[in-house]
């Protein structure tokens, strides 16, 4: 059997939909693996759901590995519905807008007032459209070819399903695809595929403006992370620091309002390219310190999507585009908080719930820095968050709140920073240190380094006096994670795009071992517990292959098989028997 009837068998069976309800897009297969990935939408009546996608991944012995779905579930709207000989029609309520007056709508929302008596809208054959009849509406003076206004059916945010009239504009910067009640009145959805935006900023791969100048990087989004962009929430556009992923601002005051606090502006062209100036405060540095801090989190949702942490499993999103999980919980990222000085911190409430990021000024050096402008700050503290909506599942945000499992947090997220600024060009002799650009100094105890006598921490430290608080036992975490990736580095290499978890390179096995284990881990973990998520990770992507380089890096630091870290700490430097040869 062909994966696209696999595909539509696991779901005729799985969703109890009828088969006439899946329409098969597309299909591909990822030569590495085997799988075919089967890209669906649901029909209703002969009307696609705009956002009723499923995707179903299918292995080359036709098992269904994997699946997700947005499909609008009342089954007993369904039925309802597939009965109707109209379906559009009776589903509104109230009068049915003409294509003209729906599209007024849209233009007046991006701002731009078409002279109705201009426009003309024509059909298409309708033998070739078929029940999503198709008109062309020409004479809009804005746009640069014909707009496509089509009959469909929508899912909204508040559960139903409603007709709209879809739309897709190609202007010269923007082409947008919007959704618009059918009575005309409200726009329901709005998504331009073109994302062009342009920040000055410390460039991924890079820590600070002290090491690197700052780059004028363009359109740095992912497609598939974030699809409308970098500052669009589907029914609504900034061109402030403003997005679907968060909002960045100034918290000078240190107060608890941010909904005005100022944000610097893009313009219509989204162009964010603001001055710095070293010999001065942050609060003169003010527009750049925003954006970067903007630039990061976005980086970081973007890069981390794609090795896990999305929609379902609990990820930081205004809009979840009908993948899964709760919305409304884009980060509050506070720059130049006044409220404290020589930290940063980020809190991670349950799925749904606003997550805060705030940045702090550091005061060691004279004019003091900013934090929002050292990468590896920013990493490790948006990293918090995703340790935390991994662990226990994103509704419970009480599994890493003391002891080992509260220690390791500060391990991950030390791992996440340091892995973000990884280059082809290291060797296993690197030594990283962290916030050195505001500090002056490394702020942990030794550098991350693979030489013992660089760094000799072990499990073993843990029972030393003052090695039982959070950050010293991230660091013995941390390097123990430090050891495994250039463990997998050296056997397998590196892969310069991070935006790929591919298993078959050992910089991106790395990162997506650790976020998989995150899942898989009980509640408040401790090291042993850790440990062994990561193994059973690796077990299920890669059958194996690589268990030995992790017990090697984990018995380098006394966490080798027989260690114990639950009522006392027992360490052991001992290899499996199998690892042995």
């Amino acid at each position: 059997m062909s994966p696209p009837l696999v595909a539509v068998e696991f779901l005729t069976s799985r969703l109890k939909i009828q088969a006439d309800e899946i329409a098969v897009r597309n299909h591909h297969v990822t030569e590495m693996t085997g799988i075919t990935h089967v890209y669906c939408k649901q029909t209703i009546g002969g009307f696609e759901v705009a956002n009723g996608d499923i995707d179903v991944h299918v292995s080359k012995d036709g098992q269904v590995v994997a699946y997700g779905d947005s499909f609008f579930k009342s089954a007993a709207a369904r039925h309802k519905l597939r009965r109707r000989a109209d379906i559009w029609s009776s589903e509104q309520s109230g009068p049915i807008a003409e294509p003209k007056a729906a599209f007024a709508t849209f233009a007046t929302h991006i701002g731009q007032s078409p002279d109705a008596g201009r426009m003309a809208v024509v059909p298409v054959d309708s033998a070739a459209s078929g029940t999503q009849q198709t008109y062309l509406i020409k004479g809009v003076p804005f746009v640069d070819r014909d707009v496509s206004a089509v009959r469909a059916l929508i899912q909204t945010s508040e559960g139903t399903l409603a007709p709209a009239w879809e739309f897709k504009v190609h202007m010269p910067r923007n082409y947008f695809h919007a959704f618009v009640s059918a009575d005309g009145k409200r726009l329901l959805s709005l998504v331009d595929w073109v994302a062009s935006a342009s920040y000055r900023v410390v460039k991924l791969g890079n820590n600070n403006p002290a090491d690197t100048p700052r780059e004028l990087v363009d359109n740095p989004a992912d497609a598939t992370a974030s699809p409308a962009g970098w500052h669009d929430q589907g029914t609504r556009r900034f061109t402030t620091t403003i997005g679907n992923n968060v909002y960045a601002q100034e918290n000078l005051n240190g107060t608890a309002s941010w909904e005005m606090n100022r944000r610097p502006d893009g313009g219509s062209k989204l162009v964010f390219d603001y001055p710095y100036e070293a010999s001065k405060p942050p609060a003169d540095n003010m527009n750049a310190s925003i954006t970067n801090l903007f630039y990061m989190n976005n980086i970081m949702h973007d890069i981390f999507y794609h090795y896990g942490f999305t929609e379902a499993t609990g990820n930081f999103q205004e809009n979840n585009w009908g993948k899964g999980g709760r919305g409304g919980d884009a980060v509050k990222a506070n720059a130049i908080d006044g409220d404290g000085t020589d930290n940063a911190e980020f809190e991670t409430p349950p799925d749904g719930e606003r997550p805060q990021m705030r940045m702090f000024a550091f005061t060691a050096t004279k004019p003091s820095r900013d934090g929002d402008l050292e990468n590896d700050i920013v990493s490790h503290e948006y990293g918090h968050g995703i340790s935390n909506r991994l662990t226990g599942g994103p509704d419970n945000a009480d599994c890493l709140p003391d002891g080992q499992a509260a220690g390791m947090g500060e391990g991950w997220s030390d791992f996440f920073a340091y892995w973000l600024e990884m280059k082809r060009a290291d060797t296993p002799a690197k030594h990283v240190e962290m916030g050195k650009y505001v500090v002056g100094r490394n702020i942990r105890t030794y550098p991350y380094a693979t030489d013992m006598k660089s760094n000799p921490l072990t499990f073993g430290q843990l029972l030393e006096p003052g090695w039982d608080e959070p950050h010293r036992m991230g660091e013995v975490w941390a390097v123990m994670l430090y050891d495994m990736y250039w463990n997998l580095v050296a056997k397998l290499g590196f892969s310069e795009n991070r935006y790929v978890a591919d298993p078959t390179k050992g910089n991106t096995l790395a990162l997506k071992l650790v976020m998989d284990a995150l899942k898989l881990q009980v509640c408040r973990p401790n090291f042993v517990n850790a440990r062994d998520a990561i193994l059973q990770a690796e077990q299920m992507l890669t059958g194996g292959k690589h268990r030995c380089d992790i017990w090697r890096a984990f018995a380098k630091r006394g966490l080798g098989e027989g260690a114990k870290a639950a009522d006392s700490i027992v360490t052991s430097t001992k290899m499996p028997q199998n690892c042995n040869a």
